[in-house]
């Protein structure tokens, strides 16, 4: 790899820490993928799928599942169902290493089926200009609105594409790669003004079925490794007011950044999330806000939701966006609002 490569792959990192010119953040979910006009073609005339994760997670479910009915299920937070859906109902106690390797077998092989998915929510992210992206889906809707010509399905690609800031170093001193965790790797993505961005999976991605983050076992792993990567407020005692900081994962940059959510239901399942809230909430040195465009309506458990993510800071449906029963057009004002707020920024650098 030649020097000017090199130094392209780590232009996402080199960022403000704090006041004008601080990170700008989308974090998207799989809300934006309710409104596709179809699993467009993949490059090379491979069709692409289009199945929805609660599709594929009831692909797994076997004959001793059928008496779990869609009612049964409906209650049930979302990354929950896929313990429900591929464990036996009579899973031994305690689970054999056969009985886990069983569940990772079945959820590679469904999550093969996923395909591409296209939209006009999606195809506007690049015009934001965030600097970087982060999507808890576990497809690469997200890669193919930056790269429509390009197939993140095959591993040639994603190799080109990816970057890497894990600190680890192997025994012989070679950097080492993340296979079970995304917490220092993502794509790099070229923007409409030529500048580039990251693209993050924060939950996993579905060519790698290791990293899929789901059930409260993936969940305490995940927020086990987060933890130790934001450190104490000690850590960031010593940044220089005014210099780039060298972020090298998605949590460190959650912490900083101007974090603006949208199409993501925020379920109490996804408790690394919550607790990078609160983090966030804490941490002295940054002064980044957190947005968050919800189109549920404000009550019950969504009003419990909205109620805590304002106690911890959170703003809840800026510049007067209110819910619309069409989603295309809560989604167009939405996304025009982070717009908007990204670009004030921008200019500030």
């Amino acid at each position: 790899m030649n020097a000017r490569k090199e130094e392209r792959r780590r232009l996402p990192a080199l960022l403000p820490y704090r006041g004008s010119g601080r990170p700008q953040i989308v974090l998207i979910g799989n809300g934006l993928e309710r409104a596709d006009d179809g699993a467009a073609p993949l490059p090379g005339g491979k069709a692409g799928k289009g199945k929805s994760w609660e599709e594929l997670l009831l692909d797994l479910t076997a004959e001793k599942h059928l008496a779990f009915s869609e009612e049964d299920l409906k209650s049930t937070p979302f990354p929950l169902k896929y313990h429900l859906l591929s464990t036996e109902r009579d899973a031994p106690y305690p689970l054999r290493a056969a009985d886990l390797a069983r569940e990772q077998k079945n959820l590679s092989r469904a999550v093969s089926d996923l395909g591409s998915v296209t939209n006009p929510a999606l195809r506007r992210l690049p015009s934001l200009m965030a600097d970087h992206y982060f999507t808890t889906n576990y497809t690469y809707s997200l890669e193919r609105a930056f790269a429509p010509g390009l197939d993140f399905l095959n591993q040639d690609v994603r190799r080109d594409g990816r970057f890497n800031y894990n600190p680890k170093r192997n025994e012989s001193g070679k950097q080492q790669f993340e296979r079970r965790y995304r917490l220092y790797t993502g794509y790099l993505a070229e923007l409409p003004d030529g500048d580039l961005a990251g693209l993050w999976h924060i939950h996993g991605e579905c060519a790698a079925p290791s990293t899929i983050i789901l059930g409260h076992d993936g969940y305490g792993r995940l927020l086990s490794k987060i933890v130790p990567v934001c450190g104490d407020f000690r850590k960031y005692k010593e940044l220089n007011p005014g210099e780039p900081y060298g972020f090298r994962s998605w949590p460190e940059l959650f912490l900083f950044a101007d974090v603006y959510i949208l199409g993501l239901g925020l379920g109490v399942s996804e408790f690394d999330l919550w607790w990078l809230l609160r983090r966030k909430q804490r941490e002295e040195k940054a002064d980044g806000h957190v947005y968050f465009y919800s189109n549920d309506a404000a009550e019950g458990a969504y009003r419990d939701r909205d109620l805590l993510l304002r106690a911890l800071g959170v703003v809840v449906n800026p510049d007067g966006i209110a819910h619309n029963s069409d989603y295309s057009k809560f989604y167009q004002a939405a996304l025009d609002s982070i717009q908007a707020r990204i670009a004030e920024n921008r200019r500030a650098r």
